[in-house]
């Protein structure tokens, strides 16, 4: 870690509080590079923090809530304003943050 010292920093755990799993919106795509290789990539949208994260980053990813997942990830979904109205902060009453030790030894290069 370029021989920055991490002792005596934090690190920010972030869990839910929903008991279930969670999705992340992201979007993905293969093209084709100049020597006609398939390139796979694929990215995480992120929004504006809602109020935990926002003490700590100035943004956050979007999770899709569970009963619009299908909605997101249907191919042949064309509905924008709909798709776009699930581009925003998750409640953070969903969420805990605590606050732990930054262990250097987990993030040795």
């Amino acid at each position: 870690m370029s021989g920055r010292n991490w002792e005596g920093e934090e690190t920010s755990v972030f869990q839910s509080q929903i008991g279930r799993p969670f999705g992340f919106a992201g979007l993905h795509e293969t093209w084709v590079s100049p020597d006609h290789q398939p390139i796979h990539t694929c990215t995480i949208i992120t929004t504006e923090p809602n109020e935990l994260i926002k003490p700590i980053h100035d943004r956050m990813p979007v999770m899709v809530p569970k009963e619009r997942e299908a909605f997101w990830i249907d191919p042949d979904n064309q509905n924008q304003k709909d798709l776009l109205s699930i581009l925003k902060p998750c409640p953070s009453e969903e969420w805990k943050c605590q606050r732990r030790p930054f262990l250097s030894e987990v993030y040795k290069g």
